[in-house]
């Protein structure tokens, strides 16, 4: 019987060193998702969640309802530096991207994997619908993915030389990482769990950990006392989105959805890192990596958390995949499978581009998306718009404040002076303060999340443009509705929102405001 397992070829049972980095291949790779985010960048509009980052930049805080303050503190410096333009909101996250792709293919060094390795380790990364997408526009996310690949990187250093230095650093990164995004408690918690089920155990009698997570926990203090000081919104948001907003996805559909997102083609290389980090003696040393993805994964299952969120996973797998893939074929008549491999790729991501770079003109993109049957899974209750989502709500929201401008005109000029808008979710009052300018919009409200905080304490509601709730739920504030308008385009998510003019109010501002509190 043969003694050597598959995903670990013969004569190859001792530790890899790390290889020297190819940084002229990877940083030829890297450039390619940002030429492609540049590029594009204008082709579709500026997405819902843009107009939002854009309003919490301009209200800097220690935190958000839905979000720490990390990227927003970075997009008000892109703000004050290159203005508030689509190019200017998309040159971070290509950025990101490009950052995220190099460092896969340093990871693949760090597993000591050479040149070839390193290069389908990037090409992987960079054919990855998922990582398209959220780098496609500005949101905490894409920096989230160059946490998770920094850190990734840095525990396959530390795994080796289990230096307590490195863990000062790993606290200090995850302290930056939970200043961006909450979800790094899931790279902590398989952190944790993963150290007890392997002889790297005996770390946890050193002092080390705990001053790397006290280091994390300083760095994320400020936010925690955001928190406390106004009432655990964070906590609120997070309970109805699970209740109200996130579709709860069957066992199977799960990882087909996770599947999708990672590009099909990619099943290749990750399974076969899996695999590898799991059983081969080689990557023994790096068991703990392939560990931390198991345990991960399970509890972002467990938490019927939405598929993408499980993208900071994959940067180990793929470096892992392109190991056991170098190695794979290395000798002989294997030799053919390594051009074919980066070929596959290759042509695999080039197919299903369009599902995460808008290359395509939209009515094209719609044809494209139906001919192929590809289209991701809805991850939002009562999302039902023929494009996805990264691209639907992209459309619309210039017209929608050109149909309120509309709307205000109509009104008699005593009104127009002392008219404000109420507006139904942050998307609809980030894109109406955005397009404000030009259009000459009056103040807009909101009780969507951070707009609840901002509003003011004191408001007229002498007379009212409601934008996007139904006449009955208007008729319970206002006595007098008039139906003055909707939006109408036909690739928006929000595409037939209705715009409302209403007079003499039921209530008063403070019990409105309160009425309007949404954290979802």
């Amino acid at each position: 019987m043969n003694q050597h397992s598959a995903l670990s070829p013969p004569n190859q049972s001792q530790a890899l060193p790390p290889a020297p980095t190819a940084w002229t291949l990877l940083l030829a790779i890297a450039a390619l998702p940002l030429a492609a985010h540049l590029l594009t960048a204008g082709n579709y509009g500026i997405f819902r969640d843009e107009y939002y980052y854009l309003a919490c930049a301009r209200h800097l805080a220690w935190g958000y309802v839905d979000h720490p303050p990390l990227s927003m503190a970075v997009l008000a410096l892109i703000r004050a530096v290159a203005g508030e333009g689509i190019l200017a909101l998309r040159i971070f996250p290509a950025l990101c991207a490009s950052a995220l792709v190099l460092l896969t293919g340093c990871l693949a060094a760090r597993l000591g994997g050479d040149r070839f390795a390193q290069v389908l380790a990037a090409v992987a990364m960079s054919i990855t619908g998922v990582m398209q997408a959220i780098t496609g526009f500005y949101s905490m996310n894409a920096l989230d993915l160059v946490i998770w690949g920094s850190a990734w990187l840095l525990l396959a250093r530390w795994v080796a030389e289990t230096s307590p230095r490195l863990m000062i650093w790993l606290g200090i990164l995850l302290g930056l990482g939970l200043m961006n995004k909450i979800g790094v408690l899931i790279l902590g918690a398989a952190l944790t769990l993963a150290l007890l089920l392997t002889p790297l155990r005996r770390t946890l009698r050193t002092p080390a950990p705990y001053l790397g997570g006290a280091v994390a926990l300083l760095i994320f203090l400020p936010h925690l006392v955001w928190q406390m000081t106004h009432g655990w919104p964070t906590l609120r948001f997070m309970a109805n989105a699970r209740q109200y907003k996130i579709t709860a996805m069957s066992t199977p559909d799960f990882p087909a959805e996770v599947v999708l997102e990672q590009n099909p083609f990619n099943l290749l290389i990750w399974t076969a890192g899996l695999g590898w980090l799991l059983f081969a003696a080689r990557a023994r040393r790096f068991r703990l990596l392939g560990l931390m993805f198991v345990i991960g994964l399970g509890l972002l299952m467990l938490q019927h958390a939405k598929p993408y969120y499980t993208a900071g996973l994959f940067p180990v797998l793929f470096a892992a995949g392109a190991c056991w893939w170098e190695r794979f074929c290395a000798h002989g008549r294997r030799r053919w499978l390594r051009p074919a491999i980066l070929v596959l790729l290759i042509a695999g991501g080039l197919f299903t581009l369009p599902m995460g770079v808008p290359v395509l003109p939209v009515e094209t993109f719609a044809r494209w998306q139906v001919w192929t049957g590809i289209a991701p899974a809805s991850q939002e209750v009562g999302y039902t718009s023929e494009l996805p989502q990264i691209y639907a709500d992209r459309f619309g929201w210039e017209e929608l404040a050109a149909e309120v401008a509309r709307v205000i005109k109509t009104l008699p000029p005593a009104e127009q002076a002392q008219v404000v808008i109420i507006a139904q979710n942050y998307g609809q009052a980030g894109a109406l303060e955005y397009w404000g300018e030009r259009y000459g919009l009056p103040h807009v409200v909101s009780g969507h999340n951070n707009y609840w905080f901002w509003a003011p304490a004191e408001l007229s509601l002498e007379t009212v443009i409601v934008v996007g709730w139904s006449e009955r739920q208007v008729l319970q504030s206002f006595t007098q509705v008039e139906h003055a308008g909707a939006l109408v385009q036909a690739w928006a998510r929000e595409n037939g929102v209705h715009v409302w003019v209403a007079r003499e109010p039921k209530l008063s501002w403070p019990q409105l405001r309160g009425n309007l509190r949404n954290f979802i």
